[in-house]
């Protein structure tokens, strides 16, 4: 210090040392992965501490990042269609489900119609049976006249009349109800068919009978309150022939159709009670003509041959004949029309 002061009391400066130029190494270009460098030196704190920074720190973590993310959207998506498809498939099966339901239900109560109005025509006499007591009446009295006695017709024509009306009426009322249940009875439809053509032959038959039974049978008459039999004529056997004529192929229809309202029963209950019934209803197998009518494919064809042999069959044929005549004819007066 002494110098030094001497010397800038002398005018002279002190001496510059040079600066010490840090050396810096360059690593040699080798296929070494680079080495961390330094990025500072933290100056607080009791020890120092150093940060550092490597490029293949950050792209390993971004690719792991990207690839944990990219499995997680792809397992929720996956999760999400999952799910979904399994709501579907749970909404379609409720709704088949619930269609089942509803049309086991409607068939359940077209079983309960059908034998509703078959009940109500079981609780008719046959026409067939009443008939037959006529027949039976009018050969007792042709014996008895013939032994000279001078019996009285029990039978009246407006009891055989009242009782084919009610017969009737029940065929029409089961006919009705096929037809409003036929959207759920697939094949049924050919019994609207076999009920068509039975009750076409009683109204063409039974013209005949009631005109015999007007001749022959007496008429009630009622005065002051006593019933006496008016317009007793003398019967004879040509009554009993005349009879017998008309009555046969009218009772040979009855049978008939009481034989397809029995297939009727049948076929109802073995359609509509299939999944419950332990064991299927026998069908009827009876002979010609009283044919037995099914729902089964494979006897529509026959069935509808056969109908169409009916007077009812050639009946429904020539109206249709008539009316395509009809539409061929207004055809041709329009296009004449328009020429």
């Amino acid at each position: 210090m002494i110098a030094n002061a001497t010397q800038q009391q002398a005018g002279q400066a002190p001496p510059v040392q040079a600066a010490v130029k840090p050396s810096v190494s360059v690593p040699p270009a080798s296929a070494s992965p680079p080495t961390p460098s330094v990025v500072s030196h933290a100056s607080q704190g009791p020890l120092p501490i150093e940060i550092t920074k490597s490029p293949t720190d950050y792209t390993g973590i971004a690719i792991s990042i990207g690839a944990s993310m990219l499995v997680a959207v792809v397992t929720s998506y996956i999760g999400f269609r999952i799910a979904k498809l399994q709501l579907e498939r749970q909404r379609k099966d409720a709704q088949e489900q619930q269609r089942a339901n509803t049309k086991a239900q409607l068939r359940l109560d077209a079983y309960k119609d059908i034998q509703s109005a078959l009940a109500k025509y079981a609780a008719i006499k046959s026409p067939a049976a009443k008939l037959a007591t006529i027949r039976a009446d009018l050969n007792r009295v042709v014996v008895a006249t013939r032994d000279g006695k001078q019996p009285t017709l029990r039978s009246r024509a407006a009891q055989f009349t009242d009782n084919l009306d009610a017969f009737q009426n029940a065929l029409r009322e089961l006919k009705l109800c096929i037809e409003r249940y036929e959207a759920i009875l697939p094949g049924f439809d050919i019994f609207k068919k076999a009920l068509a053509c039975g009750l076409h032959e009683l109204l063409r038959l039974r013209g005949a009978v009631e005109q015999v039974l007007a001749d022959w049978l007496p008429v009630d008459s009622r005065y002051q309150g006593v019933t006496t039999p008016a317009n007793v004529k003398l019967v004879t056997a040509d009554a009993q022939t005349a009879f017998d004529r008309a009555a046969w192929p009218l009772e040979t229809a009855i049978q008939q159709v009481e034989g397809w309202v029995f297939d009727l029963g049948v076929e109802a209950q073995n359609f509509t009670l299939k999944d419950y019934a332990d064991q299927p209803v026998p069908r009827r197998k009876p002979d010609e003509p009283f044919f037995t009518v099914t729902v089964d494919l494979e006897d529509r064809e026959s069935l509808q041959k056969k109908f169409a042999e009916t007077e009812y069959g050639k009946a429904v044929t020539a109206s249709l004949i008539i009316q395509l005549r009809k539409r061929m004819s207004k055809k041709e007066s329009s296009k004449s029309d328009a020429v």
